[in-house]
């Protein structure tokens, strides 16, 4: 079971976000794992990805918020994933432009971005594809129901989640701090190995298929923050809520310096 801030870390990395920004589509050396899937199933039914600047939730605006891109293009709510299906692609006026309707142009999202903060370097940046605020759709599930649905099994859990994602290789992860056991009594024991480090690991239609269960707006969480990619640093946000899955990569890495200091001590 993954809580909200790891769920939604894992989507914004290598479940969707970063591989859906539809420049990478225009460069050779991006393999991308959903092209030409336009139209097909590639996540369960329940599945619903949202991309849009101007959502609230609960009275929350996240840092992500804008009415216009960078190109004065006014946001566009983008239905990602609709019922499981891929349905779109988010762009900037040069790919809305470029790329053929097959391949998601022709559809203007407004989804360009650039770093404001000006410097030499940044001048030669220019707005490109780049997610805002992702949304994943609430399920029926409450958090105590995806426990006991994963007894037996593992909670993972973040204060803060970092991570990356090749999107040539669409191979992504997501640093972590906290992780349980379920146990018979839904008790959550802690795990931890001195002098390491955890990350979820995976690929975007593996994660995708994997999910079995999604919770409800009860166990829905916030993560924002500054994505750093080919534009320079933006605001992002995702509202995701738990998630059940059937299976997840944990890569533990053993070091002096843990990559990432765990928020508790146990």
């Amino acid at each position: 079971m993954l809580d909200g801030k790891v769920a939604g870390t894992a989507l914004h990395e290598y479940g969707i976000g970063h591989l859906v920004e539809a420049h990478r589509l225009l460069e050779s050396y991006e393999a991308l794992i959903f092209d030409k899937k336009l139209g097909e199933k590639i996540a369960p039914e329940e599945i619903t990805i949202i991309d849009d600047s101007k959502i609230e939730i609960n009275g929350i605006k996240p840092i992500s918020y804008y009415v216009f891109d960078a190109e004065g293009v006014e946001k566009q709510r983008t239905e990602i994933i609709k019922n499981g299906i891929f349905n779109s692609y988010l762009h900037s006026k040069l790919t809305a432009g470029t790329l053929p309707l097959e391949k998601g142009g022709g559809i203007l999202t407004g989804n360009a971005r650039v770093e404001i903060e000006k410097s030499e370097e940044m001048e030669e940046k220019k707005p490109i594809p780049r997610m805002s605020t992702l949304y994943l759709k609430p399920g029926d599930y409450k958090f105590e129901e995806l426990l006991e649905e994963a007894k037996g099994g593992l909670y993972i859990s973040s204060g803060g989640p970092s991570g990356a994602v090749d999107t040539g290789l669409a191979i992504g992860y997501v640093d972590i701090d906290e992780i349980y056991y379920i146990d018979s009594n839904l008790d959550l024991i802690p795990l931890r190995l001195p002098s390491a480090s955890f990350s979820l690991t995976g690929d975007a239609l593996t994660f995708l298929s994997n999910i079995e269960k999604i919770g409800d707006e009860s166990t829905l969480s916030l993560d924002s923050g500054y994505c750093g990619a080919e534009s320079g640093s933006v605001p992002q946000a995702i509202f995701s809520p738990s998630l059940l899955v059937k299976e997840v990569n944990l890569k533990v890495i053993n070091s002096t310096k843990p990559r990432k200091k765990p928020l508790k001590e146990y």
